[in-house]
C-alpha cells in the first residue's frame, strides 16, 4: 500500500481523455497529485522552469507540434529510465508504436482502456509498483500494462 501521495503527471492534448484519465485517479484509493498539460512545451516548462519532480509520467503518443515519441525522447536526454518514469499512454495498439516506445526507453506501455474499470485497474498496478527500482533490465513482457 502506498504510505505517500505520488505527483503525477499526464500529457494528453485531448481535453476529454484528460478528465477521463483524473476521474480514474479520483476513483482509486491512492493519494496521487496529479497535474495534466496538453503538450510536450508545458510539461517541459513544468519540468525544466518550475523544477517540478514527478514520481510518474503519462505520455499520449499522439500529440501535435511535438509528439509523444519526441517528447519522450527529449525526456531521456535529461533523465534516464530510473530517474523520471514515463509510461506510454495512446490508443494505438500498433506492435510498431509499442516497440518505438520500448526502444526510446519509456518505462511502460498502456492502450487506452475504454472503461473507467480498466483504466482504474491498469492504475492500481502502476501505482503500487516501486518505479525506483533498476528498469535497465525491463522485458518486453513486462512492458506493456493491461488491466487485470
Amino acid at each position: 500500500m502506498i504510505k505517500q501521495a505520488l505527483n503525477g503527471i499526464l500529457v494528453d492534448d485531448d481535453a476529454d481523455d484528460r478528465d477521463f484519465f483524473k476521474a480514474a485517479c479520483d476513483a482509486i484509493e491512492t493519494d496521487v497529485n496529479l497535474k495534466t498539460f496538453n503538450s510536450c512545451k508545458s510539461l517541459f516548462d513544468c519540468l525544466l522552469v518550475e523544477k517540478y519532480v514527478p514520481d510518474i509520467i503519462f505520455l499520449d503518443i499522439n500529440m501535435p507540434t511535438k509528439n509523444g515519441f519526441e517528447c519522450l525522447d527529449q525526456i531521456r536526454q535529461h533523465w534516464d529510465m530510473n530517474e523520471r518514469c514515463v509510461i506510454m499512454y495512446s490508443t494505438s495498439s500498433r506492435l510498431k508504436d509499442i516497440n518505438k516506445c520500448f526502444d526510446f526507453k519509456a518505462n511502460g506501455y498502456i492502450q487506452k482502456p475504454y472503461s473507467l474499470f480498466g483504466l482504474k485497474s491498469i492504475l492500481k498496478q502502476i501505482f503500487e509498483k516501486d518505479w525506483s527500482d533498476s528498469c535497465e533490465n525491463l522485458s518486453k513482457h513486462d512492458f506493456i500494462i493491461t488491466p487485470n
